[in-house]
C-alpha cells in the first residue's frame, strides 16, 4: 500500500513540473527579425547586402544565437558582419549578409532567415527560433548601349601584302559612371596581320562621356585567301554599380576584302577570270605566241578564248595546282613549300607567271624541234632544186635506188630533153622529180687509188652509197669533177608534171663521162 502511494506522489510531481514548463514557454515573448531592405532586386551574378536586426524584448539574456537560411530564388548567402552569440535584455544585435544572385538561378523567390537561440525562464533553459523573410526579385540588366558604344572607322577596303591600312576602333562611354576597357581582342583570318596600339595592351579607364580611338595597322600576309572577310573587335568592359562590379563585352564587326597586290590589274588586263586559271592560260598563250610569231610562223588552231583554248587551259591549270606544292618543295630557293589552293600572294603570282610562260616556251621548243626532226626524217631524201651532184647521189642511196635510173624524154614549151627519174613514181602523185645526167671528168693527175675505186663502182650501179663516198673523196682530192649536163630545159633537179614525159627510154646510168 505504501509503494502505491509513493508512485502516485512521483507522478503528481512530474505533472506539476511539465505544467510549469508549458506555462513558461507560453509566457516567453516572440522575438521579431527585421530585414532591411524587405525586397532585393538582383540581376544574374549581381551582389547586394541586407541587414538583419533583432531586439531582445525578454527579461533574460539570449544565448547561443546562430543564423541559418534557405531560399528558392537561387542565391548564395554569406555573413559579412557577424554579431555576438549573446544578447542582453532590451539590447539589439545586427548581422550584415552578402547576397549574390546565381547566374542560372530562377527569376524570383524568397530568402528565409532563421535565428536560433536559447533563454532561461523559471530556471528552465528554453530554445527559441525567429524567422524573417526577404523577397528576391529579378532586376533587368542595363542595356549595353546605355553603358558603352563601339564603332569602326576606316578607309580600308582591301588588305594587301606590302600595303598597310589603318582601322580605328572608337569606344565611347555613354554611362554616368567610369568604365574600364580591360582588353580588346581582334578575331581575324590567319592570313591577315594586325598590329594593335600600345595603349590597348593595358586597362584603360574612360570617364563618363569620354571616348578613345584605337589605331590598328592591317596588312595582308605573304599568302592569303582572296575575297570577302570580317574583322571582329571584342572589347571587354567593367564598371561599378554600387558595390557590384559589372562586366560586359562589345563586339564590333568590320567587313573588308583581302587581295593580292597587282592581281586584279593583271587578270583584268589579260582577261582571265581567276588566278586558278592563270597557269594554263599562260602556257597555252605562250605556246601559241611562239608558234604564230616565230619562224616558221605557222597558224594555230587554238584561237584565243575559243572553247578548245579554254578546255586545254583548264586542264593544264588543274595539273599546275596539283604540281605546285611539290615544285616549290623541290626548288629550295623558293622558300618553304607553298600551295596556292589554300592561299597565295605576290610571290606565287610571279612564280606561276614565269614558270607557266617558261613551260609554254619549252612546249613550243619541243613541238618545233620534234616537227623539224620529223620533217627532216621524212624529207631528207626528197630531192630539191638546190641539190648538187653529190647530194643527189646521197639521196639516191637513202632511197635505196642505186644510180641506174629510168631515163625519160620530157617536152616542155616545145623543147625536149632526156632526164633521169630521181624517185619511185607513185600513181597518187601527178608530179615527179627528175634531173639531167651527171657528167664526170677525171683530172690528168688524179690519184690512181681514187680513180680505180670509182671505175670499179661504175659497174655496180646498186651501190649508190659507196659511190657517194667515192665522189666526196674525189671532189676533195681534186681527182674527179662532177657537173650537170649541158644546160637544156633543166639544169638541176626539178619537180615536173608527169604529163610532160613524152617517152620512156629505159634504165641507164646517171653518171656519164665527159667527151
Amino acid at each position: 500500500m505504501r509503494f502505491n502511494r509513493l508512485w502516485l506522489a512521483l507522478a503528481l510531481a512530474l505533472i506539476v513540473i511539465s505544467i510549469n514548463q508549458l506555462i513558461a514557454v507560453a509566457q516567453t515573448p516572440t522575438l521579431a527579425l527585421a530585414l532591411t531592405p524587405a525586397t532585393l532586386k538582383l540581376a544574374p551574378d549581381e551582389q547586394a547586402e541586407a541587414l538583419i536586426a533583432v531586439t531582445n524584448s525578454l527579461t533574460t539574456t539570449l544565448q547561443g544565437m546562430t543564423l541559418t537560411w534557405f531560399s528558392d530564388a537561387g542565391v548564395e548567402v554569406a555573413i559579412k558582419s557577424p554579431a555576438s552569440n549573446t544578447l542582453a535584455p532590451q539590447a539589439t544585435a545586427t548581422w550584415s549578409l552578402a547576397i549574390t544572385k546565381q547566374a542560372n538561378g530562377i527569376a524570383a523567390g524568397a530568402l528565409y532567415v532563421q535565428l536560433h537561440y536559447t533563454t532561461t525562464l523559471a530556471n528552465q533553459t528554453i530554445p527559441g527560433i525567429s524567422v524573417g523573410k526577404l523577397e528576391i526579385q529579378e532586376r533587368a540588366l542595363e542595356a549595353l548601349d546605355k553603358i558603352a558604344q563601339a564603332r569602326v572607322e576606316t578607309a580600308l577596303e582591301t588588305a594587301q601584302e606590302r600595303r598597310t591600312g589603318y582601322v580605328y576602333l572608337i569606344v565611347n562611354n555613354v554611362a554616368n559612371v567610369p568604365i574600364t576597357i580591360t582588353q580588346v581582342h581582334v578575331n581575324k583570318p590567319a592570313f591577315v596581320n594586325i598590329t594593335p596600339p600600345e595603349k590597348s595592351k593595358s586597362p584603360m579607364v574612360l570617364a563618363p562621356q569620354e571616348a578613345v580611338a584605337l589605331e590598328y595597322q592591317v596588312e595582308g600576309a605573304d599568302q592569303v585567301q582572296a575575297g570577302k572577310h570580317t574583322l571582329v573587335f571584342v572589347t571587354d568592359l567593367t564598371w561599378q554599380r554600387g558595390a557590384q562590379t559589372m562586366k560586359a563585352t562589345l563586339t564590333t564587326p568590320h567587313k573588308f576584302t583581302v587581295g593580292v597586290l597587282g592581281e586584279s590589274e593583271i587578270l583584268t588586263a589579260i582577261g582571265v577570270p581567276s588566278f586558278l586559271l592563270l597557269p594554263g592560260f599562260l602556257m597555252v598563250a605562250a605556246f601559241r605566241f611562239f608558234k604564230t610569231r616565230v619562224y616558221p610562223k605557222e597558224a594555230s588552231s587554238l584561237e584565243l578564248k575559243s572553247p578548245e583554248f579554254w578546255m586545254l587551259a583548264v586542264l593544264l591549270s588543274g595539273a599546275a595546282a596539283f604540281a605546285y606544292p611539290y615544285l616549290t618543295a623541290w626548288v629550295k630557293w623558293l622558300g618553304p613549300p607553298r600551295d596556292y589552293l589554300t592561299g597565295y600572294g605576290l610571290r606565287d603570282i610571279m612564280i606561276v607567271w614565269s614558270g607557266s610562260v617558261l613551260l609554254g616556251v619549252c612546249a613550243w621548243s619541243a613541238w618545233y624541234g620534234g616537227d623539224r626532226l620529223i620533217k627532216w626524217t621524212l624529207l631528207r631524201n626528197v630531192p630539191t632544186e638546190h641539190d648538187d651532184e653529190f647530194q643527189t647521189m646521197q639521196k639516191l642511196a637513202g632511197n635505196k635506188m642505186g644510180f641506174a635510173l629510168e631515163q625519160v624524154k620530157i617536152t616542155i614549151g616545145g623543147q625536149a630533153q632526156n632526164v633521169f627519174v630521181l624517185e619511185r613514181e607513185r600513181a597518187s602523185r601527178a608530179k615527179v622529180w627528175v634531173a639531167p645526167a651527171i657528167i664526170y671528168r677525171v683530172a690528168p693527175n688524179a690519184l690512181a687509188q681514187i680513180t680505180n675505186a670509182f671505175n670499179t663502182l661504175l659497174d655496180q650501179t646498186d651501190k649508190a652509197g659507196e659511190m657517194a663516198f667515192i665522189m666526196r673523196a674525189a671532189i676533195h682530192a681534186g681527182a674527179i669533177t662532177f657537173a650537170w649536163s649541158a644546160p637544156g630545159i633543166l639544169s638541176s633537179p626539178t619537180e615536173i608534171e608527169k604529163s610532160a614525159i613524152s617517152e620512156r627510154l629505159g634504165k641507164r646510168r646517171i653518171l656519164i663521162e665527159a667527151e
